[in-house]
């Protein structure tokens, strides 16, 4: 899926990556090596701040797409654009705990009340004119209705349209990988497009943040990078073909779930 140039770039950038430079170097470095392709933070006219919707299947997952499919072609453009992206990514590591309660009550027997069924009834003769008092217990138990964890990462991919024409086939392909250490370069760990359908073309300047939810089997490694292949198919230069923008970034996975409880 991303061309030979693209690799090369890649690599180079895992192996700096790995001796601790900056992400905000990388970027720099990558946008000269592209020639024009930059890499941008989010402004504030950037629409698609939201959580999109699930997937059609009902997963957990959120804006993913097939990453061989990721996004339906849209009309041909006569001219060409430029892109600059960036990401935000954040690891989450979270055990969820659902409750439910049940409560039983029972009579308490003494010289005055008889009980049966288990406690359940209770039997008093009140002479006329006198009192007797029934004593109750409430047995209140709180027990687990289900238990899971939930790994994963979620964040957005930012593209900002800077040419002067509509972005023609924009598409994502994000890769989650971790550093192997026998390789000496990053390998995924998982692939999957980001759905555009929220904006699946792009005006002149307009910029817009694709939200994306995705969930692991379980921890994998506690640092990860994930890069994010942009594409369009009227790039600058690269008219007619399908050219990638990448976008870069580095976090962390949490050391331990973060306990949700749900009554």
């Amino acid at each position: 899926m991303i061309n030979t140039e693209l690799q090369s770039i890649f690599h180079q950038e895992n192996l700096e990556m790995r001796k601790g430079l900056k992400l905000f170097s990388i970027a720099v470095a990558l946008a000269v090596v592209l020639s024009g392709s930059a890499v941008y933070f989010l402004g504030p006219a950037a629409s698609g701040l939201n959580r999109g919707p699930g997937t059609p299947d009902g997963d957990q997952n959120k804006g993913i797409t097939d990453p061989d499919d990721s996004a339906a072609p849209t009309a041909d453009v006569c001219g060409t654009t430029t892109l600059e992206t960036s990401k935000q990514t954040e690891g989450f590591w979270e055990k969820k705990v659902i409750y439910d309660w049940s409560i039983d009550k029972y009579v308490i027997e003494n010289e005055e009340v008889s009980v049966s069924d288990a406690g359940r009834l209770g039997t008093a003769i009140v002479p006329e004119g006198e009192t007797v008092t029934v004593d109750y217990l409430l047995d209140v138990r709180r027990y687990v209705v289900e238990e899971k964890e939930m790994v994963g990462v979620s964040g957005y991919v930012c593209v900002k349209n800077t040419g002067d024409c509509p972005t023609e086939n924009l598409a994502i392909v994000d890769h989650l990988q971790v550093y192997d250490e026998e390789a000496g370069a990053y390998v995924d760990v998982a692939v999957f497009g980001v759905d555009t359908s929220s904006r699946p073309v792009l005006q002149p300047g307009e910029e817009h943040a694709y939200y994306f939810e995705y969930h692991l089997d379980g921890p994998v490694a506690a640092e990860y990078c994930n890069m994010a292949c942009v594409s369009i198919t009227n790039h600058e230069g690269h008219d007619g073909e399908k050219h990638y923008v990448p976008a870069y970034d580095s976090f962390r996975m949490p050391s331990e779930p973060r306990l949700i409880e749900v009554d």
